[in-house]
């Protein structure tokens, strides 16, 4: 898309990425066009997407890219093998067709792409999945904005609603839960019949396993955010949970950077640094932007000496002034 405000020119791309409605965005402007990725990476199924978006950016001949680093590291294993979602999507199959008993899989919050190749992965073998009041409302309401690869959770045959016992439930979950009334999962069930379900939760949701009180069955970490100190103590926090369900776990909580190059289970939505290079060649903008990034090192290392594509390293609370072209 495109609108124009004032002698400004916007433009819209949708890009890959592990959340719907992705997009990275150009503004054209008397002194040559500026543009911010967004999330985005190359290699998930919407790929083509993020490579329309180099490639048209490229044209433009931009004078500034600024550029997400989420994934930017010193640490470039260029013999390690890259993963796709779709990978991911056969992993969690294959965990599931060989588990007996309860599995739960843990991706984090708003990972709808995961959501959706767990989904695919329960309906093979004929199992349904549980999902948390929040993640329901999310699905409802884009597949109302028209996101037709996502699924219509209400009378979805393998969608179930598990609904935490509170005293006091906010007014949209109330309303859910009514509309939902059908699908809404009890404790009870799941302890009778955990061969049949497979739970979307996170370490956040265990306090709702008590009730269930599972013994056995699989725990899948495929989290995929940036590792910090408070996520090391949660995930030993985590190994407690599992370890006192009995649960066997799949997926590593305790990686550093949760890499994607021993296991397929921790492919993220961001661009692994070979396809950061990737990008930023294509698009070559005259100055280059990183942000959201806790590896500056990585962009300095490739682009600190290069003349053709200026690196600029932002400070907080100060203005970025670009020389004209």
């Amino acid at each position: 898309g495109m609108v124009n405000i004032g002698d400004l020119v916007i433009r819209f791309w949708p890009v890959d990425h592990s959340i719907p409605g992705a997009g990275a965005f150009g503004i054209g402007t008397p002194e040559g066009w500026v543009f911010y990725s967004g999330d985005l990476r190359m290699s998930g199924k919407q790929a083509k997407d993020t490579q329309k978006f180099t490639q048209e950016a490229a044209a433009l001949q931009p004078l500034l890219l600024i550029i997400e680093g989420t994934r930017a590291s010193m640490n470039e294993n260029h013999k390690s093998k890259h993963f796709s979602e779709q990978d991911v999507a056969d992993r969690i199959s294959q965990i599931i067709k060989e588990t007996k008993g309860l599995v739960i899989a843990d991706f984090g919050p708003r990972n709808l792409e995961r959501l959706f190749s767990v989904l695919k992965a329960t309906e093979e073998v004929n199992r349904q999945l549980v999902i948390t009041t929040q993640d329901t409302y999310l699905l409802e309401v884009l597949s109302h904005c028209g996101e037709v690869n996502l699924p219509n959770p209400l009378g979805h045959p393998h969608i179930r609603i598990y609904s935490e016992k509170r005293v006091r439930t906010s007014e949209w979950e109330s309303d859910l839960i009514k509309r939902y009334e059908t699908q809404v999962l009890t404790a009870e069930e799941v302890s009778t019949h955990p061969d049949d379900f497979v739970f979307c939760f996170s370490y956040y949701d265990f306090s709702e396993l008590i009730d269930i009180n599972p013994s056995g069955g699989a725990y899948i970490y495929s989290a995929t955010e940036a590792f910090n100190e408070e996520m090391q103590l949660d995930a030993i926090k985590l190994k407690n949970w599992i370890d006192h369900f009995n649960f066997q776990l799949f997926g590593n909580p305790f990686t550093q950077e949760n890499a994607d190059n021993s296991d397929p289970l921790h492919v993220g939505g961001h661009a692994r640094p070979d396809e950061l290079l990737q990008i930023i060649e294509t698009i070559h903008p005259c100055y280059l932007i990183p942000v959201h990034t806790e590896c500056f090192e990585f962009f300095e290392k490739h682009f600190g000496s290069r003349e053709d594509i200026k690196l600029i390293r932002p400070k907080a609370g100060e203005s970025v002034i670009l020389p004209c072209r």
